[in-house]
């Protein structure tokens, strides 16, 4: 499923069980199928250098702009004290840059530009970590064991724009423990 975002998740309360469903799902990648149509709201860069190849770590990163739109929502940045950071401008800025018109603009530059490849991939990843660099002050809420790693609530963001090696797998988010509490 390839445009996981805020909007295409479905819910409701049913006999007092939540309900979670996908909407959108002419967005599942069907690997039989050549030429696939993908809707990609927030591809990872090397996605959109390779044609759009879907594989797992291509898939962690919306996760990762998921995850943040929903950290960050309109109720979340009170509950976490984050005195003087706007929180809903870095969130605004991560989900800019890496939206799929952003990303094309990237790719074309890179693609005119091959024998600056490393580069500017260097460059786009270097853009969303200091982007990220202002989540900072969440490294003082511990709690979040992923990959049999214990992780602050910085590190996780982190982790989760990675380049690809470096992402977490979905059994590491499947099998993530979370006990979250504010460190001094």
């Amino acid at each position: 499923y390839t445009d996981l975002k805020g909007g295409n998740i479905l819910y409701k309360l049913f006999d007092d069980q939540l309900k979670i469903y996908f909407g959108d799902l002419g967005s599942i990648y069907d690997s039989s199928k050549k030429n696939n149509k993908l809707v990609y709201t927030f591809p990872p860069i090397e996605s959109s250098l390779n044609d759009f190849e879907i594989n797992e770590s291509s898939l962690i990163w919306p996760f990762g702009v998921l995850f943040l739109s929903l950290l960050l929502g309109p109720h979340y940045p009170h509950m976490l004290n984050l005195k003087g950071v706007n929180v809903e401008l870095i969130r605004d800025n991560i989900i800019i840059n890496t939206h799929h018109e952003e990303i094309s603009i990237w790719r074309k530059e890179i693609k005119n530009n091959k024998n600056k490849k490393q580069r500017l991939i260097n460059k786009f990843y270097y853009k969303i970590t200091d982007e990220l660099s202002n989540y900072f002050h969440y490294n003082l809420i511990a709690g979040i064991n992923c990959g049999n790693k214990d992780y602050n609530l910085y590190e996780f963001i982190v982790k989760l724009f990675e380049r690809p090696s470096e992402r977490f797998t979905f059994q590491d988010l499947i099998d993530m423990k979370i006990n979250i509490h504010i460190t001094k």
